[in-house]
């Protein structure tokens, strides 16, 4: 009996290129490009931050204090009473919390926002763009194993571990550079910005394996979808904690004026963050089973849908890194 001949290298040649024509790379020679981006990104910001040692001269945008805010138990005859500093500049439907009066008549409780550490943004830099050289070239470096996952038609699960890391602390150093200081805050978005990815990354698995559906108030529900409505729940908390400083201030100042980079940042990655997630449900969505209803093959398809979330993800991971360290570092 003669052997059937195995269909996924012409399908790797019609779906698994990136280009056009004579120029057209395979799928694993573009992630390992990428990847060697990525570590020249990476180099060239630790140029950047070992040119000038001293941090007295290091623009102040990059070092961002780290605070804890406290209440603290103040006897008031020890008061000291102080002008609120910021003038008139504060709108009359806002106030600064100068002072709470707490159950005892001799103290009251006053808001203290203690310096902790700082935050090295250009080490921040420099760790999301070596995660993603050192996530994607270990995912690629050996051939046999990088196209295994798509002769199944199944995506890199190592994106999602990769992006858990990655992407958290990307948008952590937004949130700090946007205002946001208090070190439980930006805890709390690093850890709902990982949560986003893991979520992802369970939603993928489950999909991956066909999970069956599961009944709750009388409603089938996919596994894999639950999974993924928690990811965008954990993002949306993340970015409301990222954009509450900055919202703060737009409500509250008179005569704001913002640099002209904030804006389109917030927009680019906020876009950038969102089509990660935009991407697994299109994934979900037109990816077809592996053997359809009719027995039809659906192989080469699933196939396609698998490169095709591949490069997808790639690029968006390159675009977002690169806009975020450049703006943050060279922007004023």
């Amino acid at each position: 009996m003669q052997a059937t001949a195995d269909p996924f290298p012409e399908w790797e040649r019609k779906h698994g290129r990136v280009g056009w024509g004579a120029f057209s790379i395979s799928m694993r020679a573009f992630c390992i490009t990428v990847a060697i981006v990525h570590l020249v990104l990476s180099i060239t910001f630790v140029a950047l931050r070992f040119i000038n040692t001293d941090d007295s001269k290091v623009p102040k945008h990059l070092l961002m204090p780290v605070t804890k805010n406290l209440g603290a138990w103040m006897n008031k005859t020890e008061a000291v009473k102080f002008p609120t500093p910021i003038g008139d500049k504060l709108k009359s439907e806002c106030s600064i919390a100068t002072q709470q009066d707490s159950r005892s008549p001799d103290y009251y409780i006053q808001p203290i926002s203690l310096y902790i550490t700082t935050y090295d943004t250009r080490c921040a830099i420099i760790l999301f763009h070596f995660l993603s050289f050192a996530f994607q070239l270990g995912n690629s470096i050996w051939s046999e194993g990088y196209y295994s996952a798509f002769k199944n038609g199944e995506t890199h699960l190592s994106h999602f571990l990769e992006y858990s890391i990655s992407a958290s602390v990307m948008i952590t150093t937004m949130t700090i550079q946007l205002g946001v200081h208090d070190i439980y805050t930006l805890i709390g978005v690093f850890c709902n910005s990982w949560a986003c990815m893991i979520f992802g990354f369970l939603a993928q698995i489950l999909y991956h394996n066909n999970t069956p559906k599961i009944n709750i108030l009388l409603i089938n529900w996919s596994p894999h979808w639950i999974a993924h409505i928690a990811g965008w729940v954990t993002l949306i908390i993340a970015i409301t904690a990222t954009l509450s400083s900055l919202g703060t201030f737009l409500t509250c100042i008179n005569n704001h004026k913002l640099p002209d980079f904030v804006v389109p940042l917030i927009v680019m990655e906020m876009l950038f963050f969102s089509s990660f997630g935009l991407i697994q449900i299109l994934e979900f969505v037109k990816k077809p089973p592996a053997v359809s209803d009719h027995g039809h093959n659906n192989k080469e398809e699933r196939v396609m849908w698998a490169f095709r979330t591949e490069f997808w993800y790639i690029v968006l991971s390159l675009c977002a890194k690169s806009v975020l360290g450049f703006v943050v570092y060279f922007a004023s």
